[in-house]
């Protein structure tokens, strides 16, 4: 299953704690996003990143951790 998106992309850790990071990935494996979470919702704007397939995973940045892992399609 995967999510499409076209401009914004919504994070909503469905139980927020310290020391979330999310990284997002391309296809090919390469780091296009990286930020620590903060809160309980983060808003990316994705309006000049290419059509395709990206994976992300948030996780704990002390423990390295998985909190979740999953994928969206960028369409234009």
């Amino acid at each position: 299953m995967y999510y499409p998106a076209t401009t914004l992309l919504s994070i909503h850790p469905s139980m927020p704690t310290p020391n979330e990071q999310l990284i997002i990935t391309d296809i090919m494996g390469t780091e296009v996003y990286k930020e620590m979470l903060t809160g309980i919702s983060t808003t990316i704007s994705i309006s000049t990143w290419s059509a395709g397939i990206y994976f992300y995973e948030v996780s704990n940045s002390t423990s390295s951790l998985t909190i979740a892992r999953g994928k969206f399609v960028v369409e234009r």
